[in-house]
């Protein structure tokens, strides 16, 4: 799988789906630390003293590897990031699912965010495939200038 041949027309549809999805998603989060707090409070999961900073730099995280994405330059250590990061949403999504807390999952919006299901799971897991088969795709001669 380390040297995974993506077809060029694939490899840019995905940068542009998942680099596009994690610009997005960071917009709310950066212009609202504080609401974006409070919905990583209701997970239960980050200690007080963690909450504000991974409040406040998770979503310019978010922001630069989905730009990275989107500028085709450090794809293998932006899906590298990605890739982490949705493993960590994953793992909060299933822990509060276990739990069965009744919140939203502040993906995208600080005020009106998915409310957590199985389908936010799945589209997580199809995001994870996705920068997965970017972080070991050969990149051609093209992005590596």
């Amino acid at each position: 799988m380390r040297n995974l041949k993506l077809p060029d027309y694939i490899e840019l549809l995905l940068r542009l789906m998942i680099g596009g999805t994690f610009i997005y998603a960071s917009f709310d989060k950066i212009f609202h630390p504080d609401a974006f707090a409070l919905s990583i409070f209701h997970y239960r999961l980050v200690p007080a003293a963690l909450l504000h900073p991974f409040a406040i730099y998770l979503p310019y995280l978010e922001f630069f590897a989905g730009a990275a994405l989107l500028g085709g330059k450090y794809i293998k250590g932006a899906s590298l990031l990605v890739s982490l990061m949705i493993l960590m949403f994953i793992g909060a999504i299933s822990s509060a699912l276990f739990r069965d807390l009744d919140i939203s999952c502040g993906c995208f919006g600080t005020e009106s965010g998915h409310v957590i299901g199985l389908q936010l799971l799945f589209r997580d897991f199809v995001l994870l495939a996705g920068s997965i088969a970017l972080l070991f795709s050969k990149v051609s001669r093209r992005q590596r200038l």
